[in-house]
């Protein structure tokens, strides 16, 4: 367990380079601010939206969107489709 903890933190710093670039500070869907919402991001579409847009995403089901908020835990993969 000791070991996933660096993994996780890496992960987050990740996550936050991301979020930091010019095309990644709006909601894919509707062109909103991220700066002052709860961020989400979807690992199927790789896109960054809004906390309104995500919803309609999970309305959709996991097997078209897959979405995880910015402070849930992220795997390897997730972040390496959100980088591409």
């Amino acid at each position: 367990m000791t070991r996933l903890i660096p993994l996780l933190q890496k992960m987050k710093r990740e996550l936050v380079v991301l979020l930091r670039l010019v095309e990644n500070r709006f909601c894919a869907d509707c062109n909103t601010s991220l700066g002052e919402t709860i961020i989400c991001g979807s690992y199927t579409f790789g896109s960054w939206l809004c906390k309104s847009c995500a919803d309609v995403h999970r309305t959709l089901g996991t097997g078209i969107s897959k979405i995880k908020t910015v402070n849930e835990d992220w795997t390897d993969r997730e972040v390496y489709i959100r980088k591409t």
